[in-house]
């Protein structure tokens, strides 16, 4: 059939009507005039692959990577980056109106670096001629797809790789098996000031020492560990972890805070862009708090901002090394307002703080949003002013939603982190009615 692109969906496809039905079509271009082949109908609207296009946006671009149909990944790499950046706001827009009804006016701060940014490498290994061999599972779909080079790892992070690889297939390893439950099952890396952390996830057994020699050869990797997965989720890590040689963490300086991070913890994956972010977040933070709590505070580095600015700040996290990595990080930087605590954060909040008045509440929550515990627990208890940093419009405007009944959004702002892809990173600033 053929279809003109009046709109973007929420993760960037575009959207034509046929018949008044909604039909998304991947890799479409708004007002493109294209031939799209129906994939699934949902009753209220429908799929559909991108033919031919008979008229092509002047915003469309070449593709630059060879692997772009085999991995999917990056959704938005057939677009300019000023398209990228007017499909996000439409997103974001979109979605605020949607399920908020919020029509505030906002800019997103640009990434002046729109390739070659992501600081962590996480990649099931497969086989390929007899060889392991790193790439993706496309969304969807149980088929491993190779792909021998992401333009979206930063350069080291690539180089790193292939050579961790020589090693590997030297060994004559062999990817993970789930009836031995036996082999290499992942590969992560991550590069911060130009040092490397590295982490095998694996079956059974722990690796012999004499890869761990030829590993310890590789110049720049200063951390490995080996992990043990065996379960069939999509978690990549599992419970049992061995330090194979090197430091324990990565350290880091971030605005004259030196940092420490740990396989497991979470750190904004693009480095230069997550610390336009940050700069924004303290910007808002205000002066003289005197209690201010970060939910879901990964390795602290907002609670550590908010310290210098506050008389105590209070950082909850669920993965217990992030809190390892956080309370070292405070005692290195002699922070002595700050504690962090290994806790869901929306029980501690409710279970801790329903009582006391606490002036700011800083939530960094992973893609799904504020759970309904964590919404209960902020709309009973005394916070003045909410930082609500988000990477997903959808769930944000759906959380906002909610708290509107006691809040009132002041201001939306935007950095865009993960480029040549549809998600965005984005700050709200709330303020408690009753206190204006």
């Amino acid at each position: 059939m053929k279809l003109t692109i009046k709109k973007y969906g929420i993760n960037g496809e575009g959207i034509a009507y046929d018949r008044k039905i909604p039909v998304f079509i991947k890799g479409a271009l708004k007002n493109e005039e294209v031939e799209a082949r129906l994939l699934k109908s949902f009753g209220s609207y429908r799929t559909a692959a991108l033919g031919r296009i008979y008229e092509a946006s002047p915003e469309r671009k070449n593709i630059d990577c060879p692997y772009f149909d085999r991995c999917g990944a990056c959704s938005l790499m057939h677009a300019t980056y000023q398209e990228q950046l007017a499909i996000k706001a439409e997103i974001l827009e979109e979605s605020l109106r949607k399920y908020a009804d919020i029509h505030l006016p906002f800019e997103i701060i640009e990434n002046d670096v729109p390739v070659g940014y992501r600081n962590l490498l996480k990649m099931p290994v497969g086989d390929e001629h007899g060889k392991l061999v790193c790439g993706f599972y496309p969304e969807g779909s149980n088929r491993f797809a190779t792909v021998p080079h992401c333009l979206i790892h930063e350069p080291l992070l690539e180089k790193k790789k292939n050579e961790v690889l020589k090693v590997l297939n030297s060994h004559h390893l062999r990817p993970y098996d789930r009836h031995s439950k036996k082999g290499i099952r992942y590969l992560v890396m991550r590069t911060i000031g130009g040092n490397i952390s590295l982490c095998l996830v694996t079956g059974e057994g722990k690796v012999s020492e004499s890869l761990i020699q030829d590993l310890k050869k590789i110049e720049g990797i200063t951390s490995a560990y080996q992990s043990v997965n065996t379960t069939r989720g999509k978690e990549v890590f599992g419970r049992l972890f061995y330090h194979l040689y090197g430091g324990k963490y990565l350290t880091f300086k971030y605005d004259g805070l030196k940092l420490a991070l740990s396989t497991r913890a979470f750190y904004q994956l693009n480095t230069k862009q997550a610390e336009k972010l940050y700069a924004l977040v303290e910007e808002k933070m205000g002066e003289n708090n005197n209690l201010v709590v970060e939910a879901y505070a990964g390795i602290g580095v907002m609670s550590m901002l908010a310290a210098r600015r506050s008389k105590k700040v209070i950082g909850v996290e669920i993965v217990r090394e992030a809190v390892y990595d956080a309370t070292r990080s405070a005692k290195v930087n002699r922070l002595d307002n700050v504690e962090f605590v290994c806790d869901d954060s929306g029980s501690y909040l409710n279970d801790n703080l329903k009582k006391r008045t606490i002036d700011l509440l800083i939530v960094d929550p992973p893609r799904s949003g504020l759970d309904e515990k964590m919404i209960d627990a902020i709309m009973s208890s005394n916070i003045k002013r909410i930082i609500y940093v988000s990477c997903s419009p959808s769930s944000l405007s759906q959380n906002l939603s909610d708290l509107q009944a006691k809040y009132e959004v002041e201001s939306i702002d935007a950095v865009d982190i993960f480029t040549n892809t549809a998600h965005l990173e984005t700050v709200a600033v709330l303020t408690r009615k009753s206190c204006r």
